[in-house]
């Protein structure tokens, strides 16, 4: 890892409100019935930008739990190749 990545994830810890646990099982996020709506910033032929406002509430189902937990979508971010990073909170 180089120095850069290694300072941003040392200001993104200092704002984290709870400790980080590695976990290396399969999560499952729902997206049932996800709408939203907002302005657009920008618009080009491959794509829009645009805000929302509100809640993007879904469902995550995690490997070793019983039940699945409702959350609410945080982040995402594209990491190339058809892979994206998902980030959620726990609302229960």
């Amino acid at each position: 890892m180089d120095d850069g990545r290694r300072e941003e994830q040392t200001r993104v810890a200092e704002r984290r409100s709870t400790d980080r646990q590695v976990f290396e099982g399969r999560v499952i996020v729902e997206f049932e019935g996800l709408q939203m709506e907002g302005p657009a910033r920008n618009v080009s032929a491959s794509g829009v930008y645009f805000v929302a406002e509100g809640q993007a509430r879904v469902r995550v189902r995690i490997d070793g739990e019983t039940s699945p937990r409702d959350a609410e979508l945080v982040r995402v971010e594209s990491l190339g190749a058809g892979r994206f990073g998902i980030a959620v909170r726990f609302v229960d």
